[in-house]
């Protein structure tokens, strides 16, 4: 149904203009086109339409109401390899980043998990270590006591950005991110979350050694 150019654009006026209660529905119908191989078309043609993800992301950024539902959207989107460029082109790494930081975040560990996927992009790299606050984010999710696939997922994001960005090492020390990995290393972590908490250690040791 949505794909026919009309409907379409009912739909990104209905995510912009619409009560809560309407962008929460809309919000699910976008999660539920990455269910099964049958939704797969739609999924693709909501994810490249800028206009519906520009809208997604101004509910993650602006509408605490809808924020949780509007990241459940962005990572059902994100499922699909060819979304993810439009995704960042539209901005979605900032929108999380604000998620991340905000009060309301319950979400969080999906947020994260979304940023994670998007790292095979070039874009999404560059776009995260620009972001004033982005790597000091991710580093404040190292460190979850109440979510181990959280800190996984924060770990694995940093260890792509350290590894390619100076400027990402050291932001990531200057946010204190040496204590964090430590105490992450003596808590009850997955082997995964530990062994890549130790990649990371080594890699960021290195560069303040050097420094």
């Amino acid at each position: 149904m949505i794909k026919d150019g009309s409907k379409l654009a009912m739909f990104v006026l209905l995510i912009e203009k619409g009560t809560n209660s309407v962008k929460t529905s809309l919000c699910r119908v976008i999660e539920s086109a990455s269910w099964s191989s049958e939704t797969e078309d739609l999924c693709y043609i909501l994810g490249n339409s800028p206009k519906l993800v520009q809208e997604i992301v101004e509910v993650v950024n602006q509408n605490y109401e809808v924020s949780g539902d509007a990241i459940k959207a962005m990572s059902a989107l994100c499922s699909l390899h060819s979304n993810r460029e439009s995704l960042v082109r539209e901005r979605a790494i900032e929108g999380i980043m604000r998620y991340i930081s905000s009060e309301r975040r319950e979400l969080a560990p999906l947020a994260v998990r979304t940023v994670e996927k998007l790292m095979g992009l070039e874009s999404a790299k560059v776009a995260l270590v620009n972001h004033p606050n982005g790597v000091r984010t991710l580093v404040n999710m190292v460190f979850k006591v109440s979510d181990q696939e959280c800190s996984e997922s924060a770990v694995e994001v940093l260890l792509v950005v350290c590894g390619e960005f100076e400027c990402a090492r050291e932001t990531a020390i200057e946010s204190g991110v040496l204590t964090r990995l430590l105490l992450l290393l003596q808590s009850q972590s997955s082997n995964t979350t530990k062994s890549k908490a130790r990649m990371l250690l080594k890699l960021l040791r290195s560069e303040a050694k050097n420094n």
